[in-house]
């Protein structure tokens, strides 16, 4: 193994006889690393040097009662005069402690002029001196960090129904509010009540599941609850046809008779009670005192229907009146 005299020697010859092609390139790059390292050193104890550099700063205000809605600003543009050696530690960031700007309400303003820092910063930038600030005004925008309960919903109207299927029940929803924290503007935008979507699978019974609440798409905006348990009935119904008779009413003349006596009807019941359709769930009546001379007619309504009887439709509303002769 040799010894560091020897590497030591070596190197010296090559500088005075490189033998070979690497031994001089070794040489040339040696030569350049000391005349750079000898210049940089130099220039750096130069103290007449122009340079812009960036001062960090932080705004200090009451966090829980406020909150940024875009970024600060976390330093501003200085140009400046010194020696090498303090400003290479200034544009490391070194040795400048951070400029704490105070609001004390912060949605006032929304801005600070930069130039009024400049008796903060010179004295903690020395010896480097401050020529100017390049910064011409500190933007920020902060508002009031606020709490609004808003009522929840469930997009029934979208919900897909499988076939013939339909609601038998009103929505339950679990919990029904939900808070909401936030900056001011984007909370109070929030829309009321506050939706959450239906699924896009087709429905073919009755639902009893959790949801989730689709939340503002800001991180800056918080809430006390992110699902909420649906429920709700559903069930197939099955269309009929049918011919009622109509009954009359106030007809105080015998020889009065509607022509014709039936009017055709359709409605839907559940599948389940499918067995309980039956004409005699519905009564018709043509009442005398709705009578019309001009087209002798008069009106035909409904009188009775079952509870379980939906979506009733008279194909016709009116029936002429004639006399028997």
């Amino acid at each position: 193994m040799r010894s560091a005299e020897d590497i030591i020697d070596r190197l010296k010859g090559s500088f005075n006889a490189p033998r070979t092609k690497d031994e001089k390139i070794k040489v040339v790059v040696f030569c350049i690393i000391i005349s750079t390292t000898f210049w940089f050193f130099s220039a750096l104890n130069k103290s007449d040097y122009v340079t812009q550099i960036n001062y960090p700063i932080e705004f200090q205000y009451n966090t829980e009662a406020f909150v940024a809605v875009k970024p600060l600003p976390r330093q501003i543009r200085l140009e400046v005069t010194g020696g090498g050696w303090d400003l290479m530690t200034r544009s490391f960031g070194f040795g400048m402690e951070p400029i704490r700007i105070n609001l004390e309400d912060p949605t006032q303003a929304g801005f600070r002029l930069a130039s009024s820092l400049r008796g903060e910063i010179t004295p903690k930038l020395e010896p480097v001196a401050v020529n100017f600030i390049l910064t011409d005004s500190i933007t920020y925008h902060i508002e009031r960090r606020i709490t609004r309960d808003i009522p929840l919903a469930f997009d029934s109207a979208n919900v897909l129904l499988e076939g013939d299927y339909r609601f038998t029940s009103p929505v339950s929803i679990s919990p029904a509010r939900i808070t909401f924290t936030g900056p001011e503007s984007i909370v109070n935008a929030l829309p009321e009540p506050y939706l959450i979507p239906a699924a896009d699978d087709a429905v073919d019974e009755s639902i009893a599941e959790s949801f989730d609440i689709p939340l503002p798409a800001s991180d800056l905006v918080s809430s006390n609850v992110s699902e909420a348990d649906i429920q709700f009935d559903v069930d197939e119904f099955v269309g009929f046809m049918r011919t009622i008779p109509v009954m009359k009413l106030n007809f105080t003349d015998t020889t009065l008779r509607l022509n014709p006596g039936v009017v055709d009807v359709s409605y839907s019941i559940r599948r389940s009670e499918e067995v309980r359709a039956d004409s005699l769930d519905i009564m018709l009546i043509a009442d005398y005192y709705s009578y019309n001379a001009a087209d002798s007619t008069v009106k035909v309504s409904v009188a009775v229907k079952a509870p379980h009887i939906r979506d009733l439709v008279l194909l016709e509303d009116k029936i002429r009146v004639v006399r028997d002769e």
